[in-house]
């Protein structure tokens, strides 16, 4: 029987999930070739938050906390903080597989949006919040409402060719499809950096980012830069406040256009 030991009793940051913890575990299924697949972790609740996607990869999958006397367990180091070379190099093969897969559920791209400049929206997500409360680790919130600017949901009056996402609903794979093929992304720094890794090698990523999170050196803050210099994209960002509104920099953002 074959195990992966899952790190945390409980995920609810996507950027830490996919980065930290999915690809390195959909690199070593892909490697390993094992009939059937043993999530492990003694604490986990099982079935919240991201847990369902891993049972959109077509893997024989079981989740559990328990152990059998005789087992193989595999471990995996986390993408989410740092990589090396090699860790790079399963990334790779693991986007491609997922890229592959999504193509594979829902059908070519043959209505790309290619040279449209997709602005990625993202919302506060309650229920996940909510949880963080109702276990007293309220300054541990997660979401939009952590770093959140004013009329994100107005680029678009001053930007033409654009295209709002917003997708937190969504399979993974059928979030996977909207960045294939695609050249060009607005987007507030958070854990949606990570469709980075599904776009188009040599795209144009601009990251709207508070001060204190462009001034931290390591950690997934600095994400954004990780992911593209992986894809060879080029990272602009425009700094503000929280709670300030985008119109107010518009031309800084139509400048990096």
């Amino acid at each position: 029987m074959f195990y992966i030991n899952i790190k945390v009793p409980y995920c609810g940051h996507f950027w830490h999930f996919i980065m930290g913890e999915f690809l390195p575990v959909v690199y070593i299924m892909l490697r390993c070739k094992r009939n059937k697949y043993y999530l492990y972790n003694k604490n986990r609740k099982w079935g919240q938050c991201f847990d369902k996607f891993y049972k959109e990869l077509g893997f024989n999958i079981e989740f559990t906390n328990n152990l059998p006397r005789h087992y193989l367990m595999a471990n995996y180091i986390a993408w989410d903080y740092k990589w090396s070379f090699n860790e790079k190099q399963k990334c790779k093969i693991v986007v491609n597989f997922l890229k592959k897969k999504a193509i594979k559920l829902y059908g070519n791209k043959n209505n790309s949006l290619t040279n449209k400049i997709l602005i990625q929206y993202r919302k506060t997500d309650k229920n996940l919040e909510q949880y963080f409360l109702n276990n007293n680790i309220a300054d541990k919130l997660y979401g939009s409402s952590k770093r959140t600017f004013k009329d994100m949901d107005k680029i678009h009056t001053f930007i033409e060719n654009s295209k709002y996402l917003y997708h937190d609903n969504l399979p993974l794979l059928q979030q996977i499809m909207f960045y294939l093929n695609e050249n060009n992304l607005i987007l507030e720094h958070g854990a949606g950096m990570v469709f980075i890794l599904f776009m188009n090698h040599n795209s144009k990523i601009l990251e709207i980012i508070t001060p204190n999170k462009k001034r931290e050196k390591n950690g997934a803050a600095q994400g954004a830069n990780r992911l593209c210099y992986f894809k060879k994209a080029i990272l602009s960002r425009v700094i503000i406040e929280n709670n300030t509104s985008v119109l107010d920099h518009k031309d800084q953002i139509i400048k990096y256009l």
